[in-house]
């Protein structure tokens, strides 16, 4: 009877998943259609904007409730979007168009082309978006910035049923980023109370790229069979593959960068509003990923003012046009701040400045001290000396080519960009340059986004440079090959036999080379792979698969599925390296968590409660204390990788790094 239960349960749960998924995606669809309308650029416009729309509502409903209404739980959020989407349905039911009518049209014009290389990179993508959702559905979060700060947040989120401004850590981008994809992982969470689906929304920006990539293409005129074929080999960028099954946001800017700049070149051919308003959501959910965000809309709305002063002068001549440009400009801003400007307006309310807790240390009595002057004054510093340059354009090689590391969706010291960028988007690069000086290329939709592309790249070779520096410049690749496809079509290299063979067989061996080499990417642990995926659910945790925990790593995080899950556990983080070579400001917190959430992990201040020596630690006052007032008597001294020893009588060593105090008073 119990194991009927919980199947009973499950299927519940994917019904309501299914039914309110559904019909979140349904009003985002007749509301595309207000956007995007006969004549603006067909389906897959319509289409590209219902996925926006559609995460858009998600973003909102739970940041709503979360932050405005303080009371964040699975039942309210289900309520209060089904509202939202049947109020949406109903209000725009005369934008309604039909899907399934242009789909099948579309795809009986693909098979009609008898293009015997689409049909295998169809193949290949659907394996290939298969293998995808496989290893989210049953692969753990195993990336280390998903245990520091992605995913952390989302627990406290869901055990305290709301969305606090600050969260007692060490790690200070949690108390500084924009959270809009932990946000959407929470999302997802909350239909099973199971982390199983939380980097599902990845997955669904990477598929989104699809035809995001195909409406470019399409817009600059490329049939309908290179489109998709291009849009395929996009897909397969090692970048895309690698961060589609993690909840890292870098996918979600930077297609969400490119969406908006997509319906930025429509509004400049077609003057309708509609269409600023639309570039404003993809830009308000960019907003809400990274807080380098502003710096790309800065940079797009600089190359579309020189694109309206350039071609668009009738803009400014009657009044009538002024205004409405006015007018939907405003409106864009309320629709900014709306989607994507809480994690601003939260970081000057509580910190004083744009950027929150970042460039932060913590001092002594846990105050956070800053280590610069600011962020626009870093940015412009930055600018003004030619350190990162240098170093940027001395490894630009070494990146782009991908030939001196590994691949792992941190992408450390590699670019991600794959070898489709070298055969096609590199030429790109130079035709982008060409169109700064030709009006008859810049007449091109694609060429706004490869200008603002290459802008924004030279740019950050100014005021970024690290080992992970170039994931947060995937939106190069994408709009680089895309444009590819538009030069090859427009000069006629899509044409002749013999040049459609060697196009597609480059094509079909980009593709293969990303599918085989992007599916045992650098975190994989083959060799527990298949004890993994067959043990009982609540053993498939991220502790019992990642790799990182072989010799002389500390064992115990395997060991908590052991205690009961309403067994708290006190943590000692800290933003000082503990250890040579430790990275200073992560605590692997989201190790402490059950799937289900349910364990609280507690946050102690380290210099506060350890007095150290080298790696032995002894407790300071009010250690003790605290622990009887949380009722938390498991203490983890590991913060990484690696564990201190703490040296007191009532603190039993269960484990290296794990202690349990043998002070507790009974719980009441």
């Amino acid at each position: 009877m119990f194991g009927q239960g919980v199947v009973s349960m499950v299927l519940f749960n994917w019904v309501v998943f299914l039914l309110v998924n559904g019909l979140a995606l349904a009003a985002a669809h007749s509301a595309a259609g207000y956007f995007i309308r006969e004549g603006d650029g067909g389906w897959s416009l319509r289409l590209v904007m219902t996925g926006i729309l559609y995460f858009a509502q998600l973003t909102v409903t739970v940041l709503l409730l979360g932050v405005a209404i303080r009371y964040l739980t699975p039942a309210s959020v289900i309520g209060v979007s089904v509202v939202l989407s049947v109020a949406v349905l109903y209000s725009l039911r005369r934008y309604r168009r039909p899907w399934l009518q242009p789909l099948s049209a579309g795809g009986r014009s693909l098979w009609a082309s008898r293009d015997r290389a689409l049909v295998w990179l169809l193949i290949l993508f659907v394996i290939q978006v298969a293998v995808l959702l496989a290893k989210v559905v049953w692969l753990p979060p195993q990336i280390w910035d998903e245990w520091v700060y992605h995913l952390p947040p989302a627990v406290e989120w869901y055990q305290r049923q709301f969305i606090p401004s600050t969260i007692e850590t060490s790690v200070s981008v949690i108390n500084g980023a924009p959270l809009g994809m932990t946000v959407l992982a929470w999302w997802f969470f909350a239909f099973f109370r199971d982390d199983m689906l939380v980097e599902l929304p990845m997955l669904l920006w990477a598929l989104l790229l699809v035809p995001v990539s195909y409406a470019v293409m399409r817009q600059s005129g490329v049939d309908r069979p290179w489109a998709v074929k291009f849009a395929i080999v996009i897909f397969f960028i090692p970048a895309v593959l690698l961060q589609a099954t993690t909840v890292k946001d870098h996918l979600g800017l930077n297609i969400s960068f490119i969406t908006g700049l997509l319906l930025l070149a429509l509004f400049l051919r077609s003057h309708a509003s509609r269409h600023l308003l639309a570039a404003a959501f993809a830009f308000g959910l960019m907003l809400g990923y990274k807080i380098t965000a502003p710096l790309l809309v800065l940079v797009a709305l600089l190359v579309f003012s020189c694109w309206i002063v350039l071609q668009q002068r009738s803009l400014f001549r009657e009044s009538a046009s002024r205004l409405m440009l006015l007018r939907s400009c405003l409106l864009s801003l309320v629709v900014l701040v709306l989607i994507g400007g809480y994690w601003y307006l939260r970081n000057v309310l509580v910190f004083g400045r744009l950027h929150g807790a970042y460039e932060t240390t913590q001092g002594e009595g846990g105050a956070l001290v800053e280590q610069s002057s600011g962020a626009l004054q870093s940015l412009a510093g930055r600018f003004s000396h030619f350190d990162f340059l240098t170093m940027n354009l001395q490894e630009l090689l070494p990146r782009l080519f991908d030939y001196q590391f590994i691949y792992g969706a941190d992408l450390v010291n590699v670019s991600g960009f794959g070898p489709q960028f070298v055969v096609f988007g590199l030429l790109a690069c130079v035709i982008a340059v060409a169109a700064l000086f030709s009006a008859r290329l810049r007449a091109q939709p694609v060429a706004l986004l490869t200008t603002t592309a290459l802008l924004l790249f030279i740019a950050y070779l100014f005021v970024d440079y690290n080992p992970n520096s170039y994931r947060k410049l995937s939106f190069m690749p994408m709009v680089m090959i895309s444009a590819a496809a538009v030069w090859l079509h427009h000069y006629g290299f899509l044409q002749s036999p013999g040049q459609k063979r060697v196009v597609n067989g480059l094509l079909l061996v980009c593709v293969i080379w990303s599918g085989i080499n992007m599916l045992p990417p650098q975190y994989t642990n083959p060799r527990t792979l298949k004890d993994f995926i067959t043990a009982d659910a609540q053993y498939r945790t991220t502790a019992n698969y990642t790799k990182w925990f072989v010799v002389e790593r500390p064992q115990f995080y395997r060991q908590l599925q052991n205690f009961s899950v309403h067994e708290p556990i006190v943590y000692l983080g800290s933003d000082r390296s503990n250890f040579p070579g430790e990275s200073a400001p992560g605590t692997w917190a989201y190790l402490y968590y059950d799937r289900q959430w349910q364990r609280r992990a507690i946050y102690a201040n380290q210099q506060q409660m350890l007095e150290c020596q080298g790696a032995v630690c002894v407790v300071r006052a009010g250690f003790k204390e605290m622990l009887q007032r949380q009722h938390a008597y498991l203490v983890s001294s590991c913060k990484l990788n690696r564990c201190l020893e703490i040296r007191d009588p009532e603190l039993f060593a269960v484990l290296p790094g794990l202690y349990y105090y043998l002070g507790k008073e009974p719980r009441p």
